[in-house]
């Protein structure tokens, strides 16, 4: 293996500083907090996808309902549409 120059050997040390550092932050916090933690951020992480998944089906119904007036409407013939009017007394 060809020897690194001085860039990718700091990188290289900076990276593992970086595991080691947050290694070193996990040990400070105890397991149980860790576990319960992570299981409100899953939890969060469910509900607003569920929220957006909720939000999706409504668009998607607006859009369907707009697309079912849209194809009732009357279609044009050429530039001239064909209006009713009504007359006022």
């Amino acid at each position: 293996m060809a020897k690194k120059n001085a860039l990718e050997q700091f990188v290289e040390h900076q990276k593992t500083a970086a595991e080691e550092a947050g290694k070193a932050l996990l040990s400070l916090i105890p397991s149980g907090l860790r576990k319960h933690g992570w299981k409100a951020i899953e939890e969060t992480a469910k509900g607003f996808g569920a929220l957006v998944g909720g939000a999706a089906d409504e668009v998607k119904k607006a859009l369907d309902s707009v697309d079912e007036k849209t194809a009732e409407t009357p279609k044009k013939s050429g530039t001239k549409v064909k209006v009713d009017v009504e007359e006022k007394e």
